[in-house]
């Protein structure tokens, strides 16, 4: 699979409560922390996509993201959706 250039990793608590969203540019290696309270609609539906397909042996979802353990999720955006995150305020 080819490695995306940009996502947000997110953990969440055990009731899927997100706690931590880091923004990631994979070509540059910047990383920025964002307010989990505040992150669009669009993510949110994508992890409860991804908690939803639990399966182990299958952790990806095409186009989606991917589950990298029980509360990790690795997001996958496009430059759009990375530049609306980008813009939202740090944690």
């Amino acid at each position: 699979m080819k490695k995306k250039p940009y996502t947000l990793s997110v953990c969440t608590g055990s009731i899927g409560v997100v706690n931590l969203a880091t923004l990631n540019n994979n070509k540059t290696c910047e990383v920025k922390l964002i307010k989990p309270d505040i992150l669009p609609s669009f993510i949110l539906e994508r992890l409860a996509l991804l908690r939803v397909a639990d399966n182990s042996a299958e952790p990806v979802i095409a186009d989606v993201g991917r589950q990298i353990g029980s509360n990790l999720y690795t997001v996958y955006l496009n430059i759009d959706e990375y530049q609306q995150i980008r813009a939202l305020p740090n944690a």
